[in-house]
């Protein structure tokens, strides 16, 4: 592996659309980005989120609580020990070790060492300022997020993001809840707060999903990863049951 400086990236790494047949796994210290990339192999090839995303929207308890998880087949992981071969990769990070690495289920895929690219002399996508769309087949998301040390969590986070804005924008139940409640103030007597709750819920299978590329805006030190998957992959149980599985 070799070491890339903030502006330069593999070509594979930014496009992975361009390299089918491959996933990119990602690590930090003494774990191994092949771990990574055996979890996600399965995990684009079906993936269920279930359970709430709740905005708490008053001036004192802004802020986002999460409690959903996304469920992939871990017999699907283990079945792919030893069955993914190493082509290329680079590191992010000297000092935690964190590494990217590419694979393939094919241990004679045709590939050649990609070039390395210089993402201030690329034409910036266009789809940066966009969240969620689609076209007569497929739906498209966008998600971005920060990281001002860790750039593999920067990639990991904006990744999963952009998968959570698909299937928000195609399915979810969304439901509003205000109240007001008393509490003592400092002197002894009653105040009332008033507080808003919007809450998320998912539970939707998203099958043969795709990250299509990658961008990396280092003005605001924003990851940003562009992911799709087709219409008629996108389940959720208020159209098609789920196989009767409730995970």
């Amino acid at each position: 592996m070799f070491s890339l400086i903030n502006a330069q990236f593999t070509e594979w790494f930014l496009y992975p659309s361009n390299f089918p047949e491959t996933y990119t796994g990602f690590s930090k210290g003494a774990t191994d980005p092949l771990t990574d990339a055996e979890i996600m192999a399965c995990w684009y090839e079906k993936v269920i989120l279930k359970g709430d995303l709740y905005y708490y929207a008053d001036s004192k308890s802004d802020g986002i609580v999460n409690e959903y998880y996304w469920w992939y087949d871990s017999q699907c992981v283990e079945g792919l020990k030893d069955s993914l071969f190493y082509l290329d990769g680079f590191i992010t990070n000297i000092y935690l070790n964190s590494r990217v690495g590419l694979f393939s289920k094919q241990n004679k895929l045709e590939f050649t060492p990609a070039d390395i690219l210089n993402i201030n002399e690329l034409p910036t996508p266009t789809w940066l300022n966009k969240e969620s769309w689609d076209d007569e087949y497929f739906y498209y998301s966008v998600g971005k997020f920060t990281s001002l040390f860790e750039k593999n969590d920067g990639w990991k986070t904006a990744e999963e993001q952009a998968f959570l804005n698909l299937v928000s924008s195609v399915v979810s139940d969304i439901k509003s809840i205000s109240y007001t409640y008393s509490m003592d103030n400092v002197n002894g007597s009653k105040i009332d707060e008033y507080e808003e709750v919007i809450k998320n819920s998912f539970h939707c299978e998203i099958k043969n999903a795709t990250v299509m590329e990658r961008w990396f805006y280092k003005e605001n030190n924003l990851f940003y990863v562009l992911v799709k998957a087709a219409k008629e992959d996108v389940i959720y149980p208020s159209i098609n049951k789920l196989n009767g599985s409730d995970k």
